[in-house]
C-alpha cells in the first residue's frame, strides 16, 4: 500500500491478497517456532493451512461460533 493511502482505497481482491500474505506469515512464524525442521517440511506444514481449501475448512468450523 502506498504511504498515506487507506485500505478503503483498494478493492476486495487486493485486500484479500494482502490478508492471505499476512496469514501465511503468521503460519510460517508458527511453523518455525515449533522447532528446527528442513525447509521442505516447513513448507509442507504451512501448506496445510494457507491453501484456499484449508482456509475454507477453517472458516466453516468457525461460523457456528459466530452465530
Amino acid at each position: 500500500m502506498e504511504a498515506g493511502m487507506s485500505a478503503s482505497g483498494y478493492g476486495s481482491p487486493a485486500l484479500a491478497y494482502v490478508g492471505d500474505a499476512f496469514f501465511e506469515l503468521l503460519v510460517r512464524e508458527k511453523a518455525l517456532s515449533d522447532g528446527g525442521r528442513p525447509s521442505a517440511q516447513l513448507n509442507q506444514m504451512s501448506r496445510k493451512y494457507v491453501t484456499a481449501v484449508a482456509q475454507s475448512a477453517l472458516v466453516n468450523s468457525l461460523l457456528p461460533l459466530l452465530t
